[in-house]
């Protein structure tokens, strides 16, 4: 299928299914959404996507009431192969954490969401398994590895 097949899709919904039950405004609004969230996905960069068989051994969510501009999370994570790694994400939001999340990672992505020009998010933590993940948004991420025994 081409890059025109979304909206053929779409608008036949709009015209068959959808038209007795909503405005047609509003259906168009759906439309340009959807075609747009599109756009956008494609042109964004995943940055860390290698969470295969890794599993969340610490997390610590530091969280100013005052000024929400200095929170972050710290995620120290363990890979099968016996790689520690740690995670510093800084000016934190929008944090949701799944009912059921067991700390497995294995369907986590770290995405650069800065083509969508948002002031307060550069970088979106998302899980895209249907397992239960965390998901977030911060405006930058420091990776590092852990030397030595992890205690």
């Amino acid at each position: 299928m081409g890059s025109n097949a979304l909206p053929i899709v779409l608008k036949a919904l709009r015209i068959d299914c959808w038209a007795p039950f909503f405005s047609q405004i509003w259906l168009l609004e759906l439309f340009y959404s959807l075609v747009m969230c599109k756009e956008v996905k494609l042109s964004e960069k995943v940055l860390f996507a290698d969470f295969a068989n890794t599993d969340l051994v610490e997390f610590k969510y530091n969280i100013d009431p005052w000024d929400s501009s200095t929170s972050s999370i710290e995620m120290v994570v363990h890979d099968r192969a016996g790689t520690f790694r740690k995670f510093k994400f800084n000016k934190v939001s929008n944090l949701t954490i799944e009912e059921g999340f067991t700390g497995y990672l294995g369907g986590t992505a770290i995405v650069d969401i800065s083509c969508r020009q948002w002031s307060h998010a550069q970088i979106e933590i998302q899980n895209f398994e249907l397992d239960p993940g965390i998901n977030f948004l911060a405006m930058t991420v420091e990776v590092s590895d852990v030397v030595g025994n992890y205690t």
